[in-house]
Formats: C-alpha cells, structure tokens, sequence
C-alpha cells in the first residue's frame, strides 16, 4: 500500500500543511530525494576523478574498481535508486523530473571519462556520454543482481570492463 501524504507528514512529526509548503505532491519529495543521492553520486565520482590525476591509467583503473565497490556496499541505497528509475518508467510526471536531474548528473560521470581519457593521452572508442551510460547500465544490472546467485562480484566484470575501454582507444596524435 502507498504511504499517503498524511504518513509521510506525521511520521517526522509535520502537518500536511507543511508537507504541501514544501513540495507540490510525493512525486516531488521523490525527486528531491533522488536528487540528493545523484548529487552526493557525482561529487564522489568527481573527486575520484581529480585525487587519480598523479596515478598511473591502471591505478587510476583500480581506484575506479573500489569506488564501485563501495557504491554497492551498501545495497539499500543501490535497490533505492534502481527503484527510483524503475519509477521514472512508469510515471510520466516523476520520469520527466528524473531525467532531467539525471540527465545533468550523468554529464558529471561523462566529464569524469573525457578526463581519463585525455589525461592518459587516449581517444575514446565511444562518446563520453555513451561510455556514461554504459557505466551506469553495468552498475544498475549489478544493483539488480546478487553476487551470491551469479557467482561474479561487480568488481571482477568492472575492471576488465574498463581495461576493455581503455585498450580499444587510439593513441592521440
């Protein structure tokens, strides 16, 4: 059963007056919601990206690796965003909002892949953008996954994965 407006009031202790004050309807506070784990998303990434720029293109590789890792550690959050965009499919006024926010936080993980790909002196076999959402396909299908059930921890597909990436790229002029 959908929690109702007055649930989501009350629990914190809030009227539905004030709940109404701050957002138009649920599928708002969704979007904020969401909006925090993308923004706390991307600037982890970014940082990543900025704290390798002395590492060489493999130990930039494997800091990438347990970054990822440490994404899936906590799976609440990993089911949490899958949900999320699993939402957005289905509900024409959240998905819009979604997109859009998601939209601006991918390019944050598309700038982070031109990067590495500039700093190691490499032209990239896909657009950033693409290479983007590569990533997060790959991540949100481990999200969905047990390790358990497949036998292949996310990190065992991740690296080789961007080894792939990096192997398949030109050398720049």
């Amino acid at each position: 059963m959908p929690a109702s407006v007055r649930d989501i009031s009350e629990t914190p202790g809030y009227s539905q007056g004030a709940f109404y004050w701050n957002f138009a309807d649920k599928d708002s506070l969704l979007v904020e919601l969401v909006d925090g784990q993308l923004v706390q998303l991307a600037e982890s990434f970014d940082a990543l990206i900025r704290e390798t720029e002395p590492c060489s293109l493999d130990e930039t590789l494997l800091a990438l690796v347990r970054w990822l890792n440490e994404q899936h550690a906590d799976q609440r959050l990993s089911h949490l965003m899958l949900e999320f965009q699993m939402y957005a499919n289905r509900s024409q006024n959240f998905g819009a909002s979604f997109r859009k926010r998601h939209a601006g936080h991918l390019s944050t993980f598309a700038d982070g892949f031109a990067v590495l790909f500039a700093r190691y002196g490499k032209v990239p076999p896909l657009s950033p953008m693409h290479m983007a959402i590569g990533f997060i396909a790959l991540w949100n299908g481990f999200s969905a996954l047990s390790p358990q059930d497949y036998g292949v921890a996310p990190g065992d597909v991740y690296l080789p994965f961007l080894r792939a990436l990096f192997a398949d790229a030109a050398e720049e002029a």
